[in-house]
């Protein structure tokens, strides 16, 4: 989840759709995997690119179902913390694949694979091979937009 301070608010009128408000800081302490889908809204002939941050799969989920002609997902990329990628800092990297299932103890596990060819697992024992996990699907899988992605 992402924690906001009114402070840090923005307010334009006219600027953003009822409901929503700019926020120019915003924390997180979650120390889980999140998403950032960069897709193509197409207005007309013209279109226009947005960035969504997604702060956990089951978000990520609602975000690729809104896919269709006039919102076209570009790229989805992961941002792992340190306890996943074994390093010291988060890193942002393409999603080639996001998996889901369950490990031998019943936990939900999620399998991150990146563009390198890297997994990572949200498994505490581990687990970076769909095959050792139950009831297992696919949640999101990379297409490489062809060119005709263009608005018409």
């Amino acid at each position: 989840m992402f924690i906001s301070d009114e402070a840090y608010s923005v307010r334009f009128p006219g600027f953003f759709e009822d409901g929503q408000t700019g926020w120019r800081k915003l924390e997180r302490q979650s120390m889980d995997p999140w998403y950032q889908v960069v897709r193509r809204i197409c207005e007309g002939s013209r279109h226009r690119i947005e960035k969504l941050i997604s702060t956990n799969a089951s978000v990520l989920v609602d975000i690729l179902a809104e896919n269709n002609q006039t919102k076209m997902v570009e790229v989805v990329q992961v941002i792992t913390p340190p306890w996943m990628n074994s390093t010291s800092l988060d890193h942002m990297e393409k999603l080639v694949e996001l998996t889901a299932g369950y490990d031998q103890r019943g936990e939900y596990v999620l399998l991150h694979k990146v563009e390198s060819g890297a997994v990572y697992s949200t498994s505490m024992n581990g687990a970076v091979d769909a095959s050792l996990l139950t009831d297992v699907r696919t949640i999101y899988e990379d297409i490489t937009p062809s060119a005709s992605s263009a608005c018409e």
